[in-house]
């Protein structure tokens, strides 16, 4: 397995703003389920050939109040899958939205939504569901939506 990346961001008053790029090649995978929830990778008598994840985000924050911010992130995932049966490449769009509000001493408050949209090419696995990092299982479908709001306290 070979990953890199690079990102980089700015600050402009009380925004800032950043991309990042990812390579994940994975090139001799392994295994035939999926986080051990059922579902093939390749069907029966296929061979994976390297698996291949290029991600883009751009993100944003905003303060509004030194306690309290919003925001915001956008991932563009480019995957290509090459087994003996044929090469696809589907691609996965995220969407993020957030809002933090800080109390003192250690606390805050905060809900966040996701949603993911997995399109273009299929590949008939379990690959073709749309899975928010985060969350118990990947979606029956290829879109899956996601919300928590939660007290995160530091000890």
């Amino acid at each position: 397995m070979h990953v890199f990346g690079a990102g980089v961001n700015d600050t402009f008053g009380s925004a800032t703003v950043g991309f990042a790029c990812t390579n994940s090649n994975f090139r001799n995978p392994t295994g035939n389920g999926y986080l051990g929830t059922p579902g093939a990778i390749v069907a029966p008598g296929a061979t994976l050939n390297p698996l291949k994840f290029q991600n883009f985000e751009l993100n944003a924050k905003y303060l509004v109040t030194p306690a309290f911010y919003v925001g915001g992130q956008y991932v563009y995932t480019l995957e290509n899958y090459d087994a003996s049966t044929g090469g696809v490449k589907p691609q996965v769009h995220t969407v993020g939205l957030m809002a933090d509000y800080n109390v003192p001493k250690r606390t805050d408050f905060y809900v966040q939504g996701v949603y993911q949209k997995v399109a273009g090419d299929t590949s008939k696995s379990i690959m073709d569901n749309a899975f928010i990092l985060g969350t118990q299982a990947p979606s029956s479908t290829s879109n899956q939506l996601a919300f928590r709001a939660a007290i995160h306290h530091k000890f």
